[in-house]
């Protein structure tokens, strides 16, 4: 993690801010950085032991996210949500998210689709809700549909 990361954190819990990083990766080392951000957020840093004060929850077992053309599928722990009814259950959940989790999401379902948006990472956001901002930030975001990994969801009512 850059020590920017650490930073913003800290930032936001001083500010009083109710706030989620929400880790999404196709890889499997989902469970090795949640680890290693409990250890942070417990003082362990040794550039950052203040984040200890930082008092976030961090849920260490992440969640899949499978997508097909009818529908995506959610699932962690116990938890299963579909977007088959809309996307906007899928879109709440997301918002009222708090501390620190992670979703391995479906890279063979992307790969499928030509590494483009269609098969991309789903990403719920709502432009009329001024109270929620879901930001995404990933090395394979670009401006041209046909290459991107974000596939942006709009929740209708």
């Amino acid at each position: 993690m850059l020590p920017s990361f650490f930073h913003l954190l800290q930032s936001l819990h001083r500010e009083g801010r109710h706030f989620a990083v929400i880790f999404r990766t196709f890889g499997i080392d989902l469970p090795r950085v949640l680890r290693a951000m409990l250890c942070a957020l417990e003082g362990q840093h040794p550039h950052f032991p203040a984040l200890r004060d930082v008092l976030l929850p961090v849920d260490l077992n992440p969640g899949k996210i499978r997508c097909s053309k009818q529908k995506v599928t959610l699932t962690q722990g116990a938890e299963r949500l579909s977007t088959e009814a809309g996307d906007r259950e899928t879109y709440t959940y997301f918002s009222s998210k708090e501390g620190l989790c992670g979703f391995r999401d479906h890279f063979d379902w992307w790969a499928r689709n030509q590494f483009s948006s269609q098969g991309g990472k789903p990403f719920w956001i709502d432009p009329h809700d001024a109270n929620v901002h879901h930001i995404c930030i990933d090395d394979n975001i670009r401006l041209n549909d046909s290459d991107t990994i974000v596939q942006p969801r709009v929740p209708f009512m």
